[in-house]
C-alpha cells in the first residue's frame, strides 16, 4: 500500500509491476466452500477480500465452513 502511494505501482521481487489502478485487493482462494479457485472473478466476491478494518496495516478476513445447518441433522427421537 505504501508503494502505491509513493509511486503508483508495487514491484514484485521478479520486477512486475501491479499500477495502483489496477489493484483490485487481495483474496483468499482455494477448494473448499466458500472459497473457489475461480481467479477470475474472485473480484466479485467481497467476502473473500481480505479487508483493514481498523486502519492498522493488518488485512483479515473471516471465512465460516461448515456452518451448522440444523436442518441436516437426523432428531434422536
Amino acid at each position: 500500500m505504501k508503494s502505491f502511494k509513493e509511486k503508483g505501482f508495487y514491484e514484485d521481487a521478479h520486477g512486475e509491476k501491479i499500477y495502483k489502478q489496477d489493484f483490485k485487493g487481495v483474496f483468499i482462494a482455494g477448494n473448499s466452500f466458500p472459497l473457489n479457485l475461480d481467479f477470475e472473478n474472485l473480484t466479485n466476491n467481497e467476502q473473500l477480500k481480505l479487508k483493514d478494518t481498523d486502519g492498522d496495516g493488518i488485512y483479515e478476513a473471516e471465512l465460516v465452513f461448515n456452518a451448522y445447518d440444523p436442518a441436516v441433522h437426523v432428531s434422536a427421537e
